[in-house]
């Protein structure tokens, strides 16, 4: 009588265990929630919440790039030149970025784009430039500009670019104004292009001029002078305080 209980109870717990077994798969399967980077649990060899192994980096898990207002600026008979800020926050990595500006009239319509591609250094910002765009000022009804891709620059370079700009100087000419200066390459390979880009401001600090230009093929040690040039206007020659003018370069291709 003992047996036959004992026996009963073994096939009890049997057809339990495969009950459990094939309930587990099934809740595996088709029930248990999918594990992701957004789940705030550490699994799927992350190697902390939500961060590491397939996900984002931990050290850029607050990261951001972020842009500010957009300038338009006169530029010349009949075209603007659009200016931004890009700034890197909680980065210890910098970034390069794929952006784009765009132009829409009096009625909304999309009238012009510029794309392009720049840098942002860790914690750093950037000022993007598009000079010489063909609209008038008072035919734009906005402007907009968006980074439409980008990427951590999480290996270090072995010898990154370093440039100095030296010898600036700032001119003026009837109702124009240009910038020279000259460029040496410090660093430990020629730099296929340069573009040195010029910010000039107000004695309020808003910016009422940019402008760029790209000096090509410089070769290690080598110094190359450039001139930097903005449109004719008079009321750019009467607003500008030359001791606030800002230069900044890039590496381009």
């Amino acid at each position: 009588m003992i047996r036959r209980i004992l026996k009963q109870l073994l096939y009890g717990l049997f057809y339990l265990i495969i009950l459990g077994a094939i309930g587990s798969a099934i809740y595996l399967g088709y029930f248990r929630p999918e594990e992701t980077c957004f789940d705030n649990k550490q699994n799927q060899g992350e190697t902390g919440i939500d961060c590491g192994g397939p996900c984002v980096l931990c050290e850029l898990r607050s990261a951001e790039l972020i842009h500010g207002d957009i300038q338009v600026l006169p530029s010349g008979e009949g075209r603007v030149t659009l200016v931004t800020e890009v700034e890197s926050r909680n980065s210890p990595y910098d970034a390069d970025i794929d952006y784009v500006f765009k132009v829409f009239g009096a009625f909304g319509e999309e009238v012009s784009s510029v794309a392009g591609k720049s840098s942002v250094g860790r914690d750093g910002v950037r000022y993007i430039i598009a000079p010489g765009i063909q609209i008038k000022e008072e035919d734009i009804s906005r402007a907009t500009f968006d980074i439409s891709g980008f990427k951590w620059l999480t290996e270090e370079v072995e010898h990154p670019y370093i440039v100095d700009i030296e010898d600036l100087k700032t001119a003026t000419s009837g109702d124009s104004i240009k910038i020279s200066g000259g460029i040496r390459n410090k660093s430990y390979s020629s730099i296929p292009a340069v573009r040195v880009s010029a910010l000039v401001f107000d004695k309020d600090d808003s910016v009422i001029g940019a402008s760029f230009t790209r000096v090509i093929n410089v070769q290690l040690s080598e110094d190359k002078m450039f001139t930097i040039f903005f449109p004719e206007g008079e009321d750019l020659i009467n607003r500008v305080d030359n001791a606030k003018t800002k230069i900044f370069w890039e590496v381009t291709n």
